[in-house]
C-alpha cells in the first residue's frame, strides 16, 4: 500500500505576522527555506516516488527543495491551490 506524505509549505513573513495570504505569491522567508531544506534532507534517505505541489509560490518553493534533493520533478496540481480571499488578503487573523 502506498504511503502519502502531506507536507505543508515552510514559513513566510505573512505566516509570521498572522496575515491572510490566500493564493497570493508570498515566498518563503529564511526560516521557511531552512524548514524546506530540513524536510528535503530528511526525505533524501527515503525519496518519494512522485512529488506534487500546489501552484502557489510558497508551496512550489518548498517542493523544489525536495525535488532538488531527490532528483524528482515537481508536478503542479492546480486542485491543491489555496483559495482567493479577496478583500481579506493582507488582513490579520487576529
Amino acid at each position: 500500500m502506498p504511503t502519502i506524505l502531506l507536507i505543508r509549505h515552510g514559513e513566510t513573513d505573512w505566516n509570521r505576522s498572522g496575515q491572510i495570504m490566500g493564493d497570493q505569491p508570498v515566498p518563503l522567508n529564511p526560516t521557511g527555506r531552512q524548514q524546506a531544506a530540513r524536510v528535503a534532507s530528511y526525505l533524501h534517505a527515503r525519496p518519494p516516488a512522485a512529488l506534487y505541489s500546489s501552484p502557489v509560490a510558497r508551496a512550489r518553493e518548498t517542493a523544489q527543495y525536495i525535488a532538488d534533493a531527490s532528483g524528482l520533478l515537481v508536478t503542479l496540481a492546480p486542485g491543491l491551490t489555496e483559495i482567493g480571499v479577496g478583500a481579506w488578503r493582507g488582513r490579520f487573523w487576529r
